[in-house]
């Protein structure tokens, strides 16, 4: 069988065994949320041969190719009509028996769908969360999943370190950047496109993530929770954090020509989080931002030593925050900080987009990019929930 795409794309020219394979793997079907228009009522059926699998839809549902994003554990992601193996273009309504093929070869999506692999059908509407639809596991990745563990817990990954199937909160994972094969939110639909300099995935220290040079400006996708807003009064708690690796004290290119700083994440108008040299190592920091109104807020102004770490080493942070309450700091599944009165809160900003960015900092001075991250990041996470010490722990005792 010979699978065309339209001219845009390459041909894909080779298909052999996908005709008659049976399932090689797991299924799981995931019904869509109240307000997600009858989604749940989509059906899909997956068929795997080596290193390939075709995803069948069988109709049940009102589904358009643009909408309709295949993403993997890995962090490849392609919407239905990008993938070289479909003829259907952005805004085709899927049919039943509409067939899409992922994997070697595949014009978009070239990563094979080998063991450990888990696959999701995610559906796309504007101002809505991402719904998943359909969930496909390699026989290796269900074996892993099996017995499930209890809610709020995360599967122990194997030597390659992919995002296990079972995810620490999940419910709550509102964004998660692994930075193993590409640059795709894996929870949620914020993106980064890379509007400056070269990063390089690789592994560094075995750990697959994303070399920054000083010379790089990532900037996040305006995605349904296009503020990434976390810290408004009545939001409740959240937390952000990640693995992080600093290569020299100081980041690279400040606008005032000062020592600048490592930006790790930054929500232009609500909160940054940071790391500022000091001396030899670096001090991570967060900040709570009231520039739409607020109070603002520095973890710099109340810790001391409790958050600095050494350059040349990977390290696990998380800040655990409930805004107008408190605050926690954790570094490598400990607790170090806590505030337990503190007063900061930024408003949600929603009538304009202000730039969002990962290792570095956009804005509108000279140079437009500043304060630009020298080193790597991995596993970088953001969840409307306020972990608890024995979740973060989870996460780097699976992520380690």
């Amino acid at each position: 069988m010979v699978y065309k795409g339209w001219m845009r794309r390459r041909v894909l020219t080779s298909a052999a065994g996908l005709g008659t394979a049976g399932l090689s793997g797991c299924l799981r079907m995931i019904g869509g949320s109240e307000n997600s228009g009858g989604l749940e009522a989509a059906n899909f059926r997956f068929e795997r041969s080596d290193e390939r699998l075709r995803i069948i839809y069988e109709g049940g549902g009102s589904l358009v190719a643009q909408q309709l994003e295949i993403r993997s554990n890995a962090g490849t992601v392609a919407s239905w009509n990008q993938l070289g193996s479909t003829q259907a273009q952005a805004d085709t309504a899927l049919s039943s028996s509409a067939t899409a093929t992922i994997g070697p070869a595949v014009v978009n999506w070239e990563q094979p769908v080998a063991a450990g692999t888990a696959i999701r059908v995610v559906y796309m509407i504007d101002g809505e969360s991402p719904t998943t639809l359909a969930t496909f596991e390699t026989e290796n990745q269900a074996r892993q999943s099996q017995p499930r563990q209890q809610s709020g817990t995360e599967t122990e990954t194997d030597a390659t370190r992919q995002p296990a199937t079972e995810t620490v909160a999940e419910e709550a994972l509102v964004s998660r950047w692994p930075f193993q094969s590409g640059f795709s939110d894996v929870a949620g639909d914020n993106d980064i496109s890379i509007e400056r300099g070269n990063p390089e995935l690789g592994t560094y220290q075995e750990r697959e993530s994303v070399s920054l040079d000083g010379s790089v400006g990532m900037m996040i996708a305006r995605g349904a929770n296009e503020e990434l807003s976390i810290m408004a009064s009545n939001s409740g708690p959240a937390s952000i954090g990640g693995w992080v690796y600093f290569d020299q004290p100081s980041g690279m290119r400040h606008q005032n020509n000062d020592q600048p700083i490592h930006h790790i994440f930054r929500n232009d108008a609500e909160y940054v989080v940071q790391g500022v040299p000091v001396d030899d190592q670096v001090r991570l920091r967060l900040s709570i931002r009231s520039q739409r109104g607020g109070v603002s807020y520095s973890t710099e102004d109340q810790t001391t030593g409790e958050m600095t770490i050494p350059i040349n080493e990977w390290h696990h942070f998380m800040y655990v925050v409930d805004p107008q309450s408190s605050v926690r700091f954790f570094l490598d599944g400990e607790q170090r900080f806590v505030d337990e009165t503190m007063p900061g809160y930024s408003p949600n900003v929603s009538d304009y987009w202000s730039h969002e960015t990962v290792g570095s900092w956009y804005g509108t001075r000279n140079p437009d990019w500043y304060n630009l991250m020298v080193g790597k990041l991995a596993d970088l996470r953001i969840y409307q929930t306020g972990l608890t010490g024995d979740e973060i722990e989870q996460i780097v005792t699976n992520t380690r």
